[in-house]
């Protein structure tokens, strides 16, 4: 028997968080420059949260019961900014067209 739990038996309030980050990412090149200015671009990026500490987080672009994938890794100090949303805010993906 699966004991596993489903994304449609779950509770929408025990859904991932969805994240919309501002973070400033790091540029390197090769070969040898003359007059090198310090550059770095910021960076938009949204993903379901898949892990968190105080270091870092972990976003992913698709979850699945137990498994995510296209995860990205961003250093806390390399964030400018995070918006937080959670799908039972706005959406029942349960919810049985009548």
């Amino acid at each position: 028997m699966d004991t596993k739990k489903s994304w449609r038996d779950m509770d929408t309030k025990d859904f991932p968080e969805i994240v919309y980050i501002e973070w400033w990412d790091a540029l390197s090149d090769c070969g040898w420059e003359d007059d090198v200015e310090p550059d770095v671009q910021l960076v938009l990026s949204i993903g379901f949260v898949v892990a968190e500490d105080d270091k870092a987080i972990c976003i992913a672009a698709a979850i699945s019961d137990e498994q995510s994938n296209s995860r990205m890794q961003i250093p806390k100090g390399m964030i400018n900014s995070i918006k937080r949303v959670r799908l039972n805010k706005f959406l029942d993906i349960r919810k049985k067209k009548s």
